[in-house]
């Protein structure tokens, strides 16, 4: 049996092409106590969406060595280079309280996909939205 299979970096990098993946991927990697972790995420949502690190230095006020520097598993940024990362990206820290809501789900890609797009449709988080669903 030739079964094929995909290269799992690949298809990272093409789901986290999508905006909403980006983000869902970047939140996810911020519940990790390592702050690697999120770093790393970044790093993976900059080579999906072939964000040039020249041009994004310039725009960032952050020089393009920083970047690579913030960006590697070594990386330890200032408060005030990963805001301004986050706000070339377009994206802002949002904070919220720890409650009975989330319940960790192992869940397959098309169920993710399908919930991402209602949550959107809806107007409301991807948590909001599957809690909701639970609680029925």
């Amino acid at each position: 049996m030739n079964k094929k299979y995909r290269n799992y970096e690949d298809s990272l990098l093409e789901s986290l092409k999508n905006h909403e993946e980006a983000v869902a991927y970047l939140n996810a990697a911020l519940q990790d106590d390592d702050q690697r972790v999120f770093l790393l995420a970044l790093k993976d949502v900059f080579k999906a969406q072939n964000i040039d690190i020249s041009a994004f230095a310039s725009e960032s006020n952050i020089t393009r060595q920083n970047i690579y520097r913030i960006l590697s598993s070594k990386g330890n940024p200032r408060w005030q280079n990963l805001t301004s990362l986050l706000d070339v990206l377009g994206l802002q820290l949002h904070l919220t309280d720890r409650d009975d809501k989330f319940i960790p789900l192992a869940i397959n890609t098309k169920l993710f996909k399908a919930l991402s797009q209602q949550a959107i449709k809806q107007g409301i988080s991807l948590d909001n939205l599957i809690y909701e669903k639970l609680s029925k």
